[in-house]
């Protein structure tokens, strides 16, 4: 009965270490690891200094360039990788094109968030408003630099994609630890801190993924109609994705005073540690099965999901016992209204990240108008019932919000399978067969 553990992992050892796609997951989410943990160390730098206004005013100030930029993308990213594999002789026509076209979308962008920014940030100050939008005119880089690590992903150079990300949140932690020696830290400078690294980021990104793909710029018809043939398909899950995953802020901002805001923020960052299993999977998974033939991508994904649930599971007990403790000696007594939102929060991650997988058989298949569909219904449901339930209840009723509507998509998703993909139903929960899978039996 010992040695079963040791077997176990041994197993696991092997299966990580002979160059598979979980090989390739596992070493993403170690990365995403190192990333989150500078973000911990960033996000408690600031909130311990800033306190719930001021970091309250911090999340209103960034909130706005990081929600235009990925809503600019116009599906492209998923685009690139698609047509790639499907066409990969006209990849470097495909990748000028998608970076003209991604160019002018963030600047679209930036121009429109310029003009709404008074009206969304009412409840601040006006030169919080003039300082959000200085900060707007990073939009089109950030946009861009969705593209380059397209390019990365779809060449399987998952690590430098993703040593990029860690890398600017130990940037954003230095810069902030300067700050706090010198007695700088305001909620302005504690925004560039975290925007500012994406600068040299996207140039490194830039020289890696031109080398591998150099660009040819082009507008030419073909190559266009087929991108966005592609991307504006797509583009509803990247939109409206990114509405649902950050409307409960959005929201809350418009609703709520800086404190609750700063509260909220503080329980939705540390539920979202499941998420960096989910983020590793989707980002490995999707250019595996690209193209591919529809059984074959249905069945991966769905042994993905089942297993991706195990994991997140045993994670979620175990956090959802230590979350207080860890709200309490990295925040302070003062985020302890934190708890009650996390604890939801958290919950809502597992049920998210698994919709999030099983969209890949659609987008996989080439169908990703489907998920857009899905996603139009959870983020019309988690509105509403915010615009009733928030004013009343404000961060736990924002947190209960956020469930419903992920648990509407995972069964819109699970229903979506058999129906639009014309397939037998794979099974759905985990079992005897994935721990084997995991192990390599």
């Amino acid at each position: 009965m010992v040695t079963l553990p040791v077997r176990l992992i041994a197993a696991i050892h092997r299966r990580l270490g002979n160059g598979s796609r979980a090989a390739t997951m596992a070493h993403v989410m170690g990365l995403r690891t190192l990333a989150l943990a500078a973000n911990v160390c960033t996000g408690l730098l600031s909130a311990a200094v800033l306190g719930p206004d001021g970091r309250g005013e911090q999340a209103a100030l960034i909130s706005a360039p990081q929600f235009l930029a990925a809503i600019a993308t116009l599906g492209l990213h998923a685009s690139l990788i698609y047509n790639i594999k499907a066409d990969p002789d006209r990849r470097r026509r495909y990748f000028g094109c998608a970076l003209l076209l991604a160019g002018l979308a963030g600047l679209t962008a930036t121009a429109v968030g310029w003009a709404l920014l008074p009206e969304w940030l009412h409840r601040f100050g006006p030169s919080t408003v003039q300082n959000a939008r200085l900060l707007l005119l990073i939009t089109p880089f950030t946009v861009l630099g969705v593209l380059l690590i397209a390019i990365l992903e779809v060449h399987a150079r998952f690590d430098l994609s993703n040593r990029t990300i860690y890398l600017q949140g130990l940037s954003t932690l230095a810069i902030l630890a300067l700050l706090w020696r010198t007695g700088e830290v305001t909620p302005t400078a504690a925004a560039l801190a975290y925007l500012l690294p994406s600068l040299p980021a996207l140039a490194y990104l830039a020289r890696r993924a031109f080398a591998l793909v150099p660009p040819v710029a082009t507008l030419e018809r073909p190559i266009r109609q087929r991108l966005l043939h592609y991307g504006l398909r797509f583009y509803g899950i990247d939109l409206l994705g990114t509405v649902s995953a950050n409307l409960d802020q959005l929201v809350i901002v418009a609703m709520l005073p800086q404190a609750a805001v700063g509260l909220y923020v503080v329980a939705q960052s540390l539920s979202r540690v499941l998420s960096i299993l989910q983020g590793a999977i989707t980002s490995v998974l999707f250019p595996s099965i690209a193209a591919r033939a529809d059984a074959e991508v249905i069945e991966s994904v769905a042994r993905t999901m089942r297993i991706a649930v195990l994991f997140n599971v045993a994670a979620a007990v175990v956090l959802a016992a230590v979350g207080p403790l860890v709200l309490q000696v990295l925040y302070g007594s003062r985020f302890a209204g934190a708890v009650h939102p996390f604890r939801i929060l958290l919950f809502e991650t597992i049920v998210s990240n698994a919709a999030r997988i099983l969209y890949q058989a659609f987008s996989g298949t080439g169908r990703p108008g489907v998920v857009s569909v899905i996603e139009g219904i959870g983020v019309s449901a988690s509105l509403a019932a915010m615009l009733v339930v928030v004013p009343h209840f404000g961060t736990v009723g924002a947190a209960c919000c956020v469930l419903f509507a992920s648990s509407l998509r995972l069964l819109g998703a699970v229903a979506c399978l058999p129906f639009i993909l014309r397939a037998k139903m794979p099974r759905l929960l985990p079992g005897p067969a994935d721990l084997a899978a995991i192990v390599g039996r």
